[in-house]
């Protein structure tokens, strides 16, 4: 698998998320896997009919939804992994001086968290308000035993169309991990032709931090 490192850019303002639901715990398996299945179950609930009336009296919203229900995510035509260690996150509150910040440790943990789930709503934060609510409707949670890593990783499942997906593992106590999935409404994401091309597009919608790319695509790495 090829890896590169380069320098990406984290959202200063942290962005509430919304999550779907949660499934027990299950054992160690493939990240790519589990995020492909967690794609796959958002997208059944936007071909919902009665689960989108319950939710959304919108129409826009529900035109939205109703779209992004009709591309097949089954196989994506490429998936990049983006790897961030928590002390790398950590650089985000470092002030002009270089001084820490004085946030006790379970704050800071929580920040952390915060720092990585804000990744897809800032991304469809630029596609208007609309593209942020219809998405939070059709996210949905899985925990997970792992032992393998404490690493922040999303996982950037990429299809044609304008719509595509991205995962987020973030580690937690008693090495359980939560994965989260979200829709990304984003042309230029969808349109990306390589690994480069993907870099480069994170690169300009983020705030400078050092974390590793990694393309996993036809993964069948076993966490």
């Amino acid at each position: 698998m090829k890896k590169r490192i380069i320098t990406l850019i984290l959202p200063l303002a942290l962005v509430f998320v919304s999550v779907g639901c949660t499934v027990n715990s299950v054992s160690e398996g493939d990240y790519y896997q589990k995020g492909l299945n967690i794609v796959e179950c958002m997208d059944k609930m936007a071909e919902c009919d009665d689960y989108i009336a319950l939710l959304s009296a919108s129409p826009d919203m529900n035109n939205i939804i109703k779209e992004i229900g009709k591309n097949d995510y089954s196989v994506p035509k490429a998936v990049y992994k983006v790897t961030v260690t928590p002390e790398e996150i950590d650089r985000i509150f470092l002030g002009a001086t270089g001084e820490e910040t004085n946030l006790p440790d379970e704050i800071l943990s929580e920040a952390r968290t915060r720092i990585v789930l804000s990744f897809p709503s800032r991304i469809n934060a630029m596609e208007g308000a609309y593209a942020v609510a219809s998405t939070s409707i059709l996210t949905k949670s899985e925990s997970f035993i792992s032992q393998s890593t404490n690493e922040y990783s999303l996982y950037f499942y990429i299809y044609d169309g304008g719509y595509s997906a991205c995962v987020t593992f973030v580690p937690g106590e008693n090495n359980i991990v939560s994965a989260t999935g979200y829709f990304i409404i984003n042309d230029d994401l969808s349109n990306t032709a390589s690994q480069d091309e993907f870099s480069q597009w994170l690169f300009d919608i983020t705030r400078i931090i050092d974390i590793e790319v990694e393309d996993v695509s036809a993964s069948t790495e076993t966490e």
